[in-house]
């Protein structure tokens, strides 16, 4: 295979293809159909029939030799996606390639006989992924289908797509104050964000200290400083090694220690009051605004949340440490190193004329240095080109969904650099990964722990979602808690509880 060598930053990087797939030409290229999310109407989404006119879908098609004529949704925290891709579903439309996410659909479509099996395609065309991770990913993906096949591929968490908190530095400079590193501090920090005209724009009552969104989401090291195992907005299970069981952090002393805060905070008014019940867009557009002085999301997605720097350029964002809580052990960041078979990422459909060259399309994006590449800095000679055998960026801006799903096993910090405000990202990554991070327990649960309960699956978290948020707003006190708690293990928290302890001592050889 001709493997050609590029040089930035002063690394030099192969960008052969890692599985061995090479470059298609253009003259058998294949269009094929894909859900996709996310990728709504606030990151550019095309409509089908316009996608190949798309330079980007032209690049795909013929270097990738295939592009997909993506369908997608409003994404809302992935439920807006799932509901739209219900409905599609439901109207009898079947794409050829899917990102269900979901394992409870995903079994649906398995059991509806509309997912290919995928034993023999990577066998046979991308054998180097299939061992690339352990048997145990492979058996927990195989443990949802009743034959025991492989219906859909693990997500595969990229360094780019940690998630840390982000504070504001010109606001702390204009305030007079450093990082906050103790819950205190932050509460001051806060409190001088609300108080002191801290984005400078000379209205004193404009600024929200710290937001989140709708089902008390992206605001996750709220919830890690206490202790609470929470990825995504999410609240995992977690294993107590002393108790020898699964506890959920719906319902844990550390989620109940959480909420108190945020309480503690809306009443203050230093959180936004609407973070309970507030939409993507609305939190995307106040951060962009100049409004919030801290928030928590995707690393590799800063410049999305940055607008007012175009107009400041004094404005940056620092990494904000998950400070110390009293009574509380120093915590990691949560994030998932390697396969997360728990999350169903990529699947072809028995709709598809070609699962070989979707295959390969996938297998080229997202796990390919040359892949990354193109996600990050775009369509070369046009978005960057080498010089002297260094990158230089000519676009700094490239639509934030290319053809190519938005996950990657590859990781370069020297390309991380070349993308929109890469130097402020590679730092905050920096500190992150030094920090460390930790996996949830359950990660890798397979779904049938929460078969006929699936309000209780962490992306749902029904009872929590309803009785917290209450608490949060002050529209239940927290002697609520009590209740909620008693009636969560009663509708089907304990069995939950049971199932996945069962599950984890099997896993792990726990007597």
């Amino acid at each position: 295979m001709n493997c050609k060598m590029l040089r930035f930053a002063g690394l030099l990087v192969s960008c052969c293809l890692c599985f061995g797939i090479s470059i298609a030409q253009a003259s058998d290229a294949y269009r094929f159909t894909f859900a996709y999310g996310p990728w709504d109407l606030a990151e550019g989404r095309i409509d089908p029939a316009d996608q190949p006119n798309d330079p980007y879908f032209q690049y795909v098609e013929k270097i990738y030799g295939a592009a997909p004529l993506t369908t997608s949704w409003e994404w809302e925290g992935q439920k807006g996606y799932l509901q739209g891709l219900r409905l599609y579903l439901a109207s009898g439309e079947l794409p050829e390639a899917l990102r269900p996410l979901d394992l409870t659909l995903t079994r649906e479509l398995i059991e509806a006989g509309k997912l290919l099996p995928l034993d023999d395609l990577l066998k046979e065309h991308a054998p180097e992924f299939l061992s690339a991770y352990p048997e145990t990913v492979w058996n927990l993906i195989r443990a949802i289908s009743p034959d025991k096949k492989i219906y859909y591929l693990p997500d595969l968490p990229s360094k780019f797509y940690t998630n840390a908190g982000f504070i504001r530095q010109d606001w702390l400079d204009r305030v007079g104050m450093k990082v906050p590193t103790t819950r205190d501090e932050l509460v001051a920090v806060y409190k001088a964000f609300k108080e002191q005209d801290a984005n400078g724009n000379g209205d004193p009552n404009d600024e929200i200290p710290v937001s989140g969104r709708e089902g008390m989401r992206f605001c996750d090291d709220l919830f890690q400083i206490h202790g609470a195992v929470v990825y995504g907005g999410h609240p995992r299970l977690g294993w107590d090694a002393e108790k020898k069981q699964m506890i959920s952090h719906q319902v844990s002393p550390q989620m109940k220690a959480a909420v108190e805060f945020l309480r503690s905070l809306v009443e203050q008014g230093l959180m936004d009051p609407v973070m309970p019940i507030q939409k993507k867009q609305d939190w995307v557009a106040k951060i962009n605004a100049n409004q919030v002085g801290h928030y928590f999301h995707v690393i590799g997605e800063i410049n999305q949340y940055s607008a007012f720097m175009e107009t400041d350029k004094n404005a940056s964002w620092t990494y904000l440490p998950l400070v110390s809580v009293p009574g509380v052990p120093p915590q990691k960041h949560v994030y998932y190193a390697g396969a997360d078979p728990s999350v169903a990422i990529f699947a072809i459909t028995t709709a598809a004329k070609d699962p070989v060259k979707i295959l390969k399309w996938y297998m080229m994006a997202t796990n390919t240095i040359d892949g990354l590449m193109y996600q990050s800095i775009g369509i070369p000679n046009v978005d960057w080109k080498q010089v002297d055998g260094n990158i230089e960026i000519l676009l700094p801006k490239t639509p934030f969904y290319k053809y190519v799903p938005i996950t990657t096993s590859q990781y370069s910090r020297d390309l991380l650099l070349q993308t929109p405000l890469g130097e402020m990202k590679a730092a905050i990554l920096d500190r992150v990964l030094a920090v460390g991070t930790v996996g949830p327990d359950d990660s890798g649960i397979p779904a049938t722990v929460y078969e006929g309960y699936e309000d209780y699956l962490p992306e749902n978290a029904v009872l929590y979602r309803e009785y917290c948020s209450k608490m949060v707003l002050g529209a239940l006190p927290m002697s609520a808690w009590d209740e909620y708690v008693q009636k969560w293990n009663k509708q089907g928290g304990e069995e939950v509880l049971k199932r996945a302890t069962e599950w984890y001592k099997q896993v792990n050889n726990i007597q």
